[in-house]
């Protein structure tokens, strides 16, 4: 079934899991593994479960956290009799909201169950109050009958919508962070989507791979700062624990007092950050990272690597590429030192340091246009961790 009806089979998978939210999370990361969309909860669309909707899984309305599967269910019978929501008045004039209160409706909005109205989540966030005070007053008048004066024979009375055309929405990462926390995942983008070329030159590992195997050896991982939690040691010291969470999964951190105290700053505002540290595993074989360093990934190829080393076949050198490469230096000016290895066949290395410093700035750009020039893998960097 997983290997002929791989949407089906992943979506009846989470549907099982649909209580438990760390697996339902793993089952979501592996989704995203393998290629499949996950797209978010729809109230003109979604249905109680994750379901399979072309190449893509749709996620399942009673998955999301604060809603409860009783409010679902009368959410569900009101758009069978209206048939689809038209937008969020039209939606609120309709639904039960004595079973929908205003957590409810906050939860699904941020979590994205309203999008397909064509309004914005901070929009909806913001008017949600007036919204549902509108509402309620065209229901009241329904049920009792009244219309305006200047509605008298034109139909049914219709709440006065509040919705504006020019709508800000929020910041992705603030959209992002209340998808998780609705979701329990990142569905329509991560934190760490702008980070792949950090993660690809400079973790060693990723979270799942963080295991036994791996312990007491010192690596790089990259990732978010999450659940951060402040002890006291008995001398008085102030230390932490963390989980930091990237594409694949989370793992525990923790860190010590001394280590405390070079990274405090970062645990505060809780970039996205490069922790350098190894990991150890209990008697019960449960596994931690023991931080030593954390590093903002902004501004990682400038400020964390301090040399690098551009290694060039001497067969495939020619005049052309010595030029490329001196222009390429010259755009690119920075503190970051820089040397050469030119080697032949393997068969001997030669390395060359510049009598003066040469300097350069290391980003994605530049060790791209050099890959490009003298095969992958060209380029290594050596950060100050």
């Amino acid at each position: 079934l997983k290997s002929h009806y791989p949407i089906q089979f992943m979506a009846a998978l989470l549907t099982s899991e649909i209580s438990n939210t760390d697996k339902m999370v793993q089952y979501l990361n592996e989704c995203r593994e393998v290629g499949i969309r996950i797209l978010p909860p729809d109230i003109n669309r979604g249905t109680l479960h994750f379901s399979a909707r072309g190449e893509s899984i749709e996620f399942g309305l009673t998955a999301i956290r604060n809603v409860g599967e009783a409010a679902i269910r009368s959410i569900l019978s009101c758009r069978n009799e209206v048939k689809s929501f038209t937008s969020f008045s039209h939606f609120l004039e309709h639904a039960d909201l004595r079973s929908l209160n205003k957590r409810v409706l906050e939860a699904l909005i941020k979590s994205g169950a309203f999008d397909s109205l064509n309004r914005t989540r901070k929009g909806l966030s913001e008017n949600l109050d007036r919204s549902i005070e509108m509402a309620q007053k065209a229901q009241k008048d329904r049920l009792s009958g009244q219309k305006n004066l200047f509605q008298l024979g034109m139909g049914p009375v219709k709440a006065e919508s509040p919705e504006s055309e020019s709508e800000e929405e929020w910041p992705d990462h603030l959209k992002w962070r209340y998808e998780k926390e609705g979701l329990g995942h990142y569905v329509t983008g991560h934190p760490l989507e702008g980070y792949q070329a950090e993660l690809a030159r400079f973790s060693d590992l990723e979270a799942r791979e963080v295991s036994e195997e791996t312990a007491s050896r010192e690596f790089s991982i990259g990732g978010l700062i999450t659940e951060v939690k402040r002890l006291t040691t008995r001398k008085g010291d102030t230390m932490a624990t963390f989980v930091l969470e990237d594409l694949s999964g989370s793992v525990e951190v923790l860190v010590w007092p001394r280590a405390y105290r070079r990274c405090q700053s970062l645990l505060e505002s809780a970039p996205p950050v490069l922790l350098r540290g190894r990991c150890e595993s209990d008697a019960r074989g449960k596994t931690r990272i023991l931080c030593s360093e954390l590093a903002p990934l902004d501004g990682l190829w400038s400020g964390a690597v301090q040399s690098a080393r551009i290694t060039i076949p001497l067969p495939s050198l020619d005049n052309a590429k010595v030029t490329g490469l001196h222009d390429l230096v010259s755009r690119h000016p920075g503190q970051c030192s820089l040397q050469f290895e030119l080697v032949e066949r393997e068969s001997y290395r030669i390395r060359l340091i510049p009598a003066q410093k040469l300097g350069v700035n290391p980003d994605p750009s530049f060790v791209t246009a050099v890959e490009d020039l003298f095969g992958k893998s060209s380029v290594t960097l050596y950060t100050q961790t």
